[in-house]
């Protein structure tokens, strides 16, 4: 009986060390910051001496809502709104179109398919290079194109220009963002049974309404939450 209870102390102890690392992890990583977050909104730092902290309550709030922090508080907000709002629905509808193109086989499929899904397997920190060289002011080639285009006649510093830099960002992240789109509903797509459309030709459904009364229907969930991880 004794040797029975050891084992199962032993396993029990197995168990929580394997279980251990899962436990810590987030806690170190994840729920210690947002709590040390949450304590800094009300506490006052000085930088000059970053020993010096007092704890305000909800002062920083109060002067956050102030005539002048307010205005930079709201656009901030604003520009936040126009980011996700704008990218998301660029991002959705242009692969929404590209997952449709690539529902059906055709010549050349696999290398579009591959052109499309590209940006996404590309790092982040080398998309910013790339597009911070493009729209560079002095030397970049989407200035080069416009001039050529006589679409503008001097260069255009898109990044160092208030009116254009966040339009310029939302573009590229617009770009980046299209494939995980594509690759999502792609996948939907194709476990859209064939037999739907086929009854739906039977009844004499035009194309608008096969989409609208089957395709999204049946994909609805799978956009549900590409729309919501893209937010996040």
């Amino acid at each position: 009986m004794k040797q029975k209870s050891r084992l199962q102390l032993k396993r029990a102890c197995f168990i929580f060390l394997m279980v251990l690392p899962a436990i810590i992890i987030p806690i170190i990583f994840t729920y210690y910051p947002m709590i040390r977050g949450s304590m800094m909104a009300f506490q006052s730092y000085n930088l000059m001496n970053i020993k010096n902290i007092k704890w305000v309550g909800f002062d920083n709030f109060k002067k956050l809502f102030q005539h002048s922090a307010s205005n930079t508080f709201y656009s901030t907000m604003w520009n936040t709104v126009k980011w996700v709002g704008i990218s998301l629905f660029f991002q959705l509808a242009a692969g929404l179109a590209m997952a449709l193109l690539l529902k059906k086989k055709f010549k050349g499929s696999g290398m579009y398919q591959g052109l499309i899904f590209f940006p996404w397997a590309v790092s982040g920190f080398i998309i910013g290079i790339m597009w911070r060289w493009m729209f560079n002011g002095t030397s970049g080639v989407i200035n080069d194109m416009l001039i050529k285009l006589h679409l503008i006649r001097l260069p255009v510093g898109w990044l160092a220009d208030k009116s254009t830099a966040l339009y310029s960002c939302i573009i590229a992240n617009i770009w980046y963002g299209i494939p995980f789109f594509t690759i999502m509903i792609t996948a939907a797509l194709r476990g859209v049974p064939e037999e739907l459309y086929e009854a739906a030709d039977v009844d004499g459904a035009n194309p608008f309404q096969k989409f609208s009364g089957i395709t999204v229907p049946c994909i609805r969930s799978v956009l549900l939450l590409t729309v919501l991880l893209r937010v996040i």
